[in-house]
């Protein structure tokens, strides 16, 4: 099991394994855990099956529980067990997710438990179980339900295809995304990748937990009618794509011949995402996973520095502007972003954008804690750009007393990629122009060394997420090694002359998007 040590977005992997210490089953100590807000217990089940508490609410998620010969990990819960058991889901008609002998079992035992499925197969599952249809909750992709402090959301899956009824409009594989007592998970089911997969789950991101198949598939189980799921390299890298907390193989050990060595997604998972956290489930092993809390940088927190302009003021403004009307383009960031409109730049800001729909979100002094807290609160409101162009993270580098200590450059990527899944939870369909953060000081300045780190972090973490688009023009406000003092003002901020430079490079972005 390895943990995380680098720019996970809101949370960090902290995990106890807690089998053994005392006379009660795994699937007890799941069951009777006492969990502070931000935890979650769980048991792996064998398969694609799970335990989990979140807070006071228990769920299992593709349980398989009847007994056969064929199975490799023998049931590790029984249908009595129910009794503390509040939702089953399921994420597609296939037996070894949806468990119908054990289904009736326990809807028999059990009238409070309710079953969650795709709302494709509803109709029949109630049918061959004997189980009324108003215990059976339907989801489909995109659509969610309550599930006692829980929110699930369906997710299509696609089990070598999507399969989506043509009539219905429906899907019959799904995977979950799990939300409550602070933590998020997305439980995949049974899927390979397919053309918007990764786009519909970024939007819900930060996760804490994926729990992805690994057994791949070929012609030979094809043909068998054993239909088949992502590779493990294909799963490592949409878990590399979404950063999980923690990324955890799944389905790979119940039927010989539709088998994987869990050990070759660890490893190709560890020499490409070196900083992500995962293990291997051990059925049977009851664990709590503890989220931390993100760092500083990526918490909403308004206004810290004083500057040469009401911070309220402008925020209030901005809010009433993004209300007004959608834009075409959002930039946002500090006072280089702030100051190109109307005081350093105001020139080149005119050539640019003077045929073009732009919103200007940028504020002297802010840090990307303020740009969460912005977005968080209403300068956002209203807004689906085509683009949203960002420059942040030079303030966050600088120690005040207001600050103190300043940021590493790790925790300013945290805070970086905390403002960019903000605007992508409430716009999904957006692009992001990420701008590597712009050189500032001589060389004998620390500004320059902790930028450059900066950079070489969000390059890596933007390299799997194609909505991300990575411009560094950094090179072009250089010569001969040292900073190009002919475009700044002040070491730090642009003049005419630079934001020159930086209009170049976004107006090719611009017509290359239509804009």
């Amino acid at each position: 099991m390895q943990t995380r040590l680098a720019f996970i977005l809101a949370a960090t992997l902290s995990i106890t394994m807690l089998q053994g210490q005392n006379k009660m089953t795994p699937i007890q100590q799941t069951i009777a855990a006492n969990l502070a807000k931000g935890e979650l217990a769980w048991t792996h089940l064998g398969q694609q099956g799970f335990l989990l508490k979140f807070g006071k609410t228990i769920i299992t998620i593709d349980a398989y529980l009847t007994p056969s010969k064929g199975r490799n990990i023998p049931p590790l819960l029984q249908p009595e067990d129910f009794e503390a058991i509040q939702f089953v889901l399921g994420t597609h008609n296939h037996s070894d997710h949806i468990d119908k002998p054990t289904w009736k079992k326990i809807a028999a035992l059990h009238n409070h438990v309710k079953f969650v499925i795709p709302a494709e197969v509803l109709d029949e599952v109630a049918a061959s179980t004997g189980i009324p249809k108003e215990r059976f909750i339907g989801l489909d992709d995109g659509k969610s339900a309550t599930l006692g402090e829980l929110k699930v959301t369906g997710i299509a899956a696609a089990h070598e295809y999507l399969d989506r009824n043509p009539i219905t409009g429906q899907f019959p594989y799904l995977g979950y995304v799990v939300e409550g007592n602070g933590i998020r998970i997305f439980h995949a089911g049974d899927t390979c990748i397919y053309e918007g997969f990764a786009q519909k789950l970024r939007q819900f991101r930060p996760y804490d937990l994926m729990m992805l198949p690994i057994n791949g598939r070929d012609a030979r189980r094809l043909k068998g009618n054993c239909i088949g799921n992502m590779t493990f390299q294909e799963a490592a890298d949409l878990a590399g794509a979404l950063q999980p907390a923690l990324a955890i193989p799944a389905h790979f050990d119940m039927f010989n011949g539709n088998t994987e060595n869990p050990q070759n997604f660890i490893d190709y998972y560890q020499v490409k995402y070196p900083e992500l956290g995962t293990t291997i489930p051990q059925p049977g092993n009851f664990t709590i996973y503890k989220q931390q809390q993100p760092p500083r940088a990526a918490t909403p927190r308004e206004k810290i520095e004083n500057d040469s302009y009401d911070w309220y003021e402008r925020h209030k403004e901005k809010c009433l502007e993004a209300k007004q009307k959608n834009h075409d383009i959002v930039m946002m960031g500090d006072s280089i972003t702030h100051f190109w409109e109307n005081r350093h730049g105001p020139k080149t800001w005119k050539q640019l954008f003077q045929n073009r729909d732009v919103l200007n979100l940028g504020f002297g002094w802010d840090r990307t804690c303020n740009l969460i807290y912005r977005l968080e609160n209403g300068e956002f409101e209203n807004q689906t750009p085509k683009l949203f162009v960002l420059h942040i993270g030079t303030n966050n580098l600088s120690a005040t007393e207001n600050y103190p200590d300043g940021d590493t450059p790790e925790q300013t990527a945290q805070g970086i990629l905390a403002v960019i899944d903000r605007v992508l939870q409430r716009s999904p369909k957006t692009k992001i122009i990420l701008m590597a953060v712009f050189p500032r000081g001589l060389n004998n300045e620390p500004y320059r060394e902790k930028i450059n780190a900066l950079n070489k972090i969000l390059k890596k973490a933007t390299r799997q997420r194609p909505e991300i688009r990575l411009v560094d023009i950094g090179p072009k406000m250089m010569k001969d090694g040292e900073l190009n003092t002919t475009l700044y003002m002040d070491n730090c901020h642009l003049n005419e002359k630079g934001y020159q430079v930086w209009a170049e490079a976004l107006d090719q972005i611009f017509i290359s998007e239509g804009l």
